[in-house]
């Protein structure tokens, strides 16, 4: 179709259509469009299909209709341009070997791009090859390949409604090469992805176990399924990333970890308890696992930790030696009913607010109770003499003002009546 000039097929209302090879725009200057839509719409080729040989070529597969193909291209050669669609359920372009987008076997070509939207499918039997002027862009389609290799090109996702789409390692394999892909990647358990020093974008996150090597990774990276085990090589993490970690229990087999050797970290890190577990105080997790002799550059833009029950999280070492664990708080500085780590006029208004609570007797009671002074697991007017006797002295300040005795009396008479008038 378009062999010098324009030419138009239409395969519709169960048509069938065979040939050897196809070529959509064969000659530069010329344009070829092809629309195979219906159920039972076919175009068989027996050999190679080229949607933009030299010129500007259009492949439209719609509404269950179906193409197949032995290896096809897309913007085969240079200064052409290839267009394709497959979109709506049962439609389906099957390809018995390799799919070249944006170029040929060993060289790039033109501009080729490759939609798979609405419940449509592209199947692969071979390999997937992305130049430099190639994309392929996913939404809600099924698109299944032996493996994908870039050579500079981009995988994206569809920005039309409902249309966002992913890339499912455990429907094309592994991928391999130098590009940008820009959605997410579902890694399932096993996936694997081999970049080329850096060059292979990943910027729109991953979500799995399995192994990332020489490429750059961004956005949200999910380990999955608790436990996911995330092995990263060589790779440089941007300050946009933000990796989730699921901590279920102790054990190494309770957690998600991350294995790493080469790697610049930056971005966020985010743990989140599940299945209702708590750690408690001396407990450790080895979240990241360090190769030996691996270094490890960088540092997480933020931490972000879960509310403990007992204890502190301690991530001091966590880029040293990987381990994350439950250290025990301070002790309750007396005076301090808020747990500011000062005694100031506010705990006397904490008083106030907490007058005759009766906190849960030792060891549940930690002396972290509201309005409790003292540390007696019960707030009374005695409470109002400790703010007293500590007004002014704080956890972690050195040297802080101490009001005239006169002024504390004052304070704590003034909280007192107030208590009284309440009572």
């Amino acid at each position: 179709m378009g062999l010098k000039g324009s030419g138009t097929l239409n395969v519709e209302a169960g048509g069938v259509v065979s040939s050897a090879f196809g070529n959509i725009s064969y000659s530069s200057n010329s344009t070829g469009v092809v629309l195979v839509r219906g159920s039972g719409s076919q175009w068989n080729n027996s050999a190679n299909l080229r949607v933009g040989e030299s010129g500007s070529g259009t492949l439209s597969v719609e509404a269950g209709g179906v193409v197949s193909s032995y290896d096809s291209y897309i913007g085969h050669q240079s200064n052409s341009t290839g267009m394709a669609t497959v979109s709506g359920s049962g439609s389906a372009w099957n390809n018995r070997d390799s799919l070249y987008l944006g170029g040929q076997k060993d060289a790039a070509g033109g501009s080729g791009m490759i939609s798979v939207l609405d419940n449509g499918t592209l199947s692969v039997m071979g390999s997937t090859v992305i130049w430099n002027g190639g994309t392929l862009k996913l939404g809600s389609g099924t698109f299944t390949s032996g493996d994908v290799v870039m050579k500079g090109g981009k995988i994206v996702t569809s920005t039309a409604e409902g249309e966002n789409g992913f890339l499912f390692l455990d429907n094309v394999g592994e991928i391999s090469g130098f590009g940008d892909i820009s959605l997410p990647v579902h890694l399932g358990t096993v996936g694997s992805v081999q970049g080329s020093d850096g060059t292979l974008t990943l910027s729109g996150g991953l979500i799995g176990s399995g192994t990332v090597m020489g490429a750059t990774l961004g956005g949200a990276i999910d380990l999955g399924g608790t436990p996911g085990t995330l092995s990263l090589a060589d790779v440089f993490v941007n300050s946009d990333a933000v990796f989730k970690i699921e901590i279920a229990g102790t054990a190494l087999t309770d957690y998600d970890r991350l294995l790493l050797a080469g790697v610049t970290i930056a971005g966020n890190l985010e743990v989140e308890l599940i299945n209702e577990f708590m750690p408690q105080v001396g407990d450790t997790f080895n979240l990241l696992n360090l190769a030996p002799d691996a270094v490890l550059q960088g540092n997480f833009n933020d931490i972000v930790l879960p509310v403990l029950t007992t204890g502190l999280w301690d991530a001091s070492d966590l880029l040293t030696n990987g381990n994350i664990l439950i250290v025990p708080a301070p002790t309750a500085l007396p005076g301090d009913t808020n747990n500011d780590n000062q005694v100031t006029s506010g705990d006397l208004i904490t008083i106030q607010q907490n007058y005759g609570t009766i906190y849960p007797s030792d060891p549940s009671c930690d002396g972290m109770g509201l309005g409790d002074a003292n540390k007696d697991c019960v707030v009374t007017g005695a409470d109002l003499l400790t703010v007293q006797q500590n007004f002014g002295n704080t956890q972690s300040l050195v040297g802080a003002a101490v009001p005239e005795p006169s002024a504390i009396g004052l304070l704590a008479l003034a909280g007192l009546g107030t208590l009284m008038r309440r009572r």
